[in-house]
């Protein structure tokens, strides 16, 4: 006789793998982010915790709902702005420059708006985790790219 609960226990502990193997392949997009940002010179230690943090959080997000999947892509292109401009900062030596700490400001705080713009053609039940999700990646990607500036600009 077929044990129909232990299958359904098998069937829900498959499910859960496959969402979360496809929830981790936005890793294949955000280590890279880290790399460049280590190639950028950007100091080691914060950048691994940085990389770290929009790792679990863009994996945990797409894997909690359909929603978040929306949200981490959202974020993830809008942080690209405040991100790179980070880098190019750090880059060009001028990470310890107000002037550069203050535009960083400026372009996360515009990405922070587009996620909110953008997530409110959502409709107005779902809006809020769209926002919610893309706000939280957008936010990890900016920190990441701006990360020598907050490092050594404080």
């Amino acid at each position: 006789m077929v044990d129909l609960e232990r299958l359904a226990v098998q069937a829900r502990r498959q499910a859960e793998r496959g969402r979360l193997l496809a929830a981790a392949r936005v890793l294949g997009v955000v280590v890279p982010l880290g790399l460049v940002a280590a190639a950028a010179g950007v100091s080691l230690p914060p950048c691994l915790g940085a990389t770290a943090l929009l790792a679990l959080l863009t994996v945990w997000l797409r894997w909690w709902h359909g929603d978040g999947w929306a949200g981490t892509a959202l974020g993830l292109r809008l942080g690209a702005v405040p991100y790179t401009l980070g880098l190019a900062t750090t880059c060009l030596g001028q990470s310890a420059s107000p002037g550069w700490a203050v535009a960083c400001g400026v372009a996360c705080g515009l990405a922070s708006l587009g996620v909110v713009l953008s997530s409110r053609a959502v409709t107005a039940r779902r809006g809020w985790r769209v926002a919610a999700a893309g706000l939280l990646v957008a936010s990890a990607a900016s920190a990441l790219g701006c990360l020598e500036l907050l490092v050594r600009g404080t």
